[in-house]
């Protein structure tokens, strides 16, 4: 009889099987969800950060090709510049009596030509001995170290150099491009000097786009 018993379970342990069963099932159920539910949020996630990343190398292609587009545009001024007989010739002959003040002034206007309205902050002229002959008012001397290592590349050379980002006298940043005023047997007469400044260019073109968020901002810098 006992034997019978620990066989047969009782009417109490019977009903409460059906209940054991349903929690499982619904625990099974729940947790299968969650399962699912994350990994498609991984899944969308994914596909999220792929799109963004497509965005961003997008844009920091087209924003490269941009900048190295500008940097062009100033070694090709630059070396307009120094194609300019009519400015090589004043440099002469400025150079050879810097004291004549109606040279001077010619001089001036010319580079203020030079300068194209917006597009340069200032244009400096600077003899082979690296002093001053004509200067923007946002150039001091003396000329720091890398200054004078562009103006003498450019005496070196043959081409127009420009320089790294640097903080100018009133700290804002800026590059220069620089370029020797050859007379006819190719002897440097002095180097013209180029100076834009970053903030009036190069960082609205970085900042602007439309498809760049917040987000895009961050993971780009």
């Amino acid at each position: 009889c006992f034997s019978d018993a620990m066989k047969t379970p009782s009417p109490a342990l019977r009903s409460h099987w059906p209940q054991q069963a349903f929690v499982t099932i619904v625990t099974l159920i729940g947790l299968a969800w969650v399962a699912g539910s994350y990994g498609y949020y991984r899944s969308e996630l994914e596909k999220a950060l792929q799109v963004e990343h497509q965005t961003l190398d997008a844009i920091g292609r087209l924003k490269s090709a941009q900048i190295e587009h500008w940097r062009a545009e100033r070694l090709a001024d630059a070396t307009r510049v120094a194609s300019n007989l009519a400015l090589r010739q004043e440099t002469e002959l400025l150079l050879r009596d810097p004291a004549r003040q109606d040279r001077l002034a010619e001089m001036q206007q010319r580079l203020q030509v030079e300068k194209m309205v917006s597009v340069y902050s200032s244009v400096l002229l600077i003899d082979p001995r690296q002093q001053t002959v004509l200067a923007g008012s946002d150039i001091r001397e003396p000329f720091d170290a890398a200054t004078q290592s562009l103006v003498a590349a450019a005496i070196a050379g043959n081409d127009a150099v420009i320089s790294s980002f640097f903080r100018d006298s009133k700290g804002i940043v800026s590059i220069d491009v620089a370029v020797a005023l050859r007379n006819a047997g190719r002897k440097p007469l002095a180097v013209v000097i180029l100076r834009s400044r970053a903030q009036d260019y190069l960082y609205p073109l970085i900042q602007a786009s439309s498809e760049l968020r917040s987000s895009g901002e961050t993971l780009l810098f």
